[in-house]
This record gives structure tokens, C-alpha cells and sequence, in this order.
């Protein structure tokens, strides 16, 4: 966790936003140690930027898309094999989580691209990403499956050998 998310729950708590009890198969619930409004706000934002500290660097097998002509160049150099189409933002935690997952997959050989949603919005609308991180399965140019939020490496392996073309086709 990074230094500003422990001073942030170290704050919240002090200024009495209380912690998280189970009473007996009830939801969980906020006991209140005291006024809790700002110490409350305080906590979520420790727990929100815990473990984010700043993003993974993407692998270099990772094509980096710079535009719409690159993303097109992308898309026909995979000559029908299906492809990985992500787009995120910086400023979203589960983005930068999913960063790892698309790491492992270009290692291990799939064809990633990545769009920075903040850097690209005319993608972002022609795709319609509504929510980040949304990753596209693409089967020859076509959107094949799409994924929103975070999804683990067999996950996604599950969705592209979904799409993959059989010998028969």
C-alpha cells in the first residue's frame, strides 16, 4: 500500500469512522466509533489507493496504440488469429491491475493492443468502452466477445479459445 493510503486510513479511523462487524449472518455493517463523516471518506480513499501505487509498465510485446490507423494496422496484421483489443485509463485501479493479467497473456504470445482511453475518446465512442478496463475479443477485425472490468489470465484464455477458428472453418 502505498504511503498516502495508510496516512488516509490511519486518519479515517482516528477520526472515527468506525470498522466493518458480521453480527450473527446480518450484512456487514459500519459500527460508528464517533462523528464518522470525514473519517469515513478518509477510509475509503486509504482503501481505494491501496496496492495502487504507480501502474505496471506494459511488455513490450504489448502493440501500444497511438491511433486509429495503428489500431487498423493491428487488427489486419493478425491475419484472423483472434487478438486482444483493452482499453483503460490511468486513473482506474482495476485497469492497472488488469495490466498484469495482459502481461502474462503477451509473454505468453497473444497479440495485445492497448488504448489509452484518456488519450483516445474518438476510439473509445467507435468501440463504445463505456467502462474501464473492457477488453475486445477480436476475430478478423470483428468484435467477437467483449469483457469489462478485471478478468483473470484463464479467463481470458477461456474467451479467445472461444473464438479461435477450428481446422474445419
Amino acid at each position: 500500500m502505498s504511503p498516502l493510503g495508510w496516512l488516509c486510513l490511519l486518519a479515517g479511523f482516528a477520526a472515527g469512522a468506525g470498522w466493518p462487524v458480521r453480527p450473527r449472518g446480518r450484512a456487514i455493517t459500519w459500527r460508528r466509533l464517533g462523528r464518522g463523516g470525514i473519517g469515513a471518506a478518509l477510509v475509503f480513499a486509504g482503501i481505494c489507493s491501496a496496492g495502487f501505487d504507480p501502474p505496471e509498465q506494459w511488455n513490450a510485446a504489448i502493440f501500444q496504440v497511438s491511433g486509429e490507423a495503428s489500431l487498423k494496422e493491428f487488427i489486419r496484421a493478425q491475419r484472423g488469429e483472434p487478438a486482444l483489443v483493452s482499453f483503460y485509463s490511468e486513473r482506474c485501479a482495476p485497469c492497472k491491475a488488469n495490466a498484469g493479467t495482459l502481461n502474462r497473456l503477451a509473454q505468453e504470445g497473444t497479440a495485445i493492443a492497448v488504448v489509452n482511453a484518456d488519450g483516445h475518446p474518438s476510439l473509445v465512442k467507435r468501440y463504445g468502452a463505456a467502462a474501464f478496463p473492457t477488453t475486445f475479443v477480436l476475430r478478423e477485425g470483428r468484435v467477437a466477445h467483449v469483457m469489462i472490468g478485471y478478468h483473470s489470465a484463464a479467463e481470458v484464455r477461456r474467451s479467445l479459445e472461444a473464438v479461435r477458428p477450428t481446422v474445419a472453418q
